[in-house]
């Protein structure tokens, strides 16, 4: 990253605890710890949300003088599967869901930077980008030291590829150092207790893989605590 977003991305890093590949319907119990490792994922620090433009309030961000810009990209899911996801995440992280839908961070905490510049290399890269099909398929625990807590990430195997490239196109637009090690992945359960989301199953969501479009990204920002989009960029490849 640029300079002004340096400090950003030291405080914000994020790591999953790599695990195997889990069929969903077991649990992600003390079992299979050993599978424990690090890779870099989610530096934003609280948006895993209940719509685009909604006024969140992130705790963790609030005192921040200057705008945090994001990219985000909401997968479209069907109704029904929509539906169970924001029952399970209700459930899981109430907070969470109060504030923001599921979603996948494309670019992390960008500070000092100009929104309608953002905003138009966003556009140049949504212009080379076609709607991709995203099946999550599989499931880890990361550990979040910056909020010190864990949470449960879906992860894809169908339609990583083109997230990974939609992430490096917008860190090339924007001059700015992407994350070599990236994994698109999106947030269904948060909980300072580790142990307590090892017994969950998120195969109780539904059928999976869990299947969606995307076919937008959003640019939001967070000024004082408070979260709104800026603009929404259809794909149009």
């Amino acid at each position: 990253m640029g300079a002004g977003c340096r400090g950003a991305r030291r405080c914000d890093r994020r790591w999953l605890s790599r695990r195997a590949a889990r069929p969903m319907g077991q649990s992600l119990g003390p079992a299979r710890r050993r599978h424990r490792g690090r890779a870099r994922a989610d530096r934003h620090v609280s948006l895993d949300a209940p719509g685009r433009g909604s006024a969140v309030s992130l705790s963790p961000l609030q005192g921040r003088i200057s705008p945090m810009l994001y990219v985000l990209a909401f997968p479209k899911f069907a109704e029904t599967m929509a539906r169970s996801i924001d029952r399970f995440r209700a459930l899981h992280e109430p907070e969470r869901a109060r504030l923001v839908g599921p979603h996948v961070t494309l670019v992390f905490a960008l500070s000092e930077a100009d929104a309608d510049g953002v905003c138009d290399s966003c556009g140049r890269a949504a212009a080379q980008t076609p709607p991709m099909d995203i099946a999550f398929d599989h499931v880890e625990i990361g550990d979040d030291p910056y909020e010190k807590t864990h949470k449960i990430f879906m992860l894809c195997s169908t339609g990583s590829g083109a997230l990974v490239a939609l992430h490096r196109r917008l860190y090339r637009g924007l001059h700015r150092e992407g994350d070599a090690e990236y994994r698109p992945h999106m947030t269904i359960a948060t909980n300072a207790a580790r142990e307590r989301l090892e017994h969950l199953d998120p195969a109780s969501i539904g059928a999976f893989p869990v299947r969606a479009v995307v076919d937008a990204i959003d640019v939001v920002q967070i000024t004082g605590g408070a979260l709104e989009t800026v603009r929404t960029i259809p794909f149009s490849a």
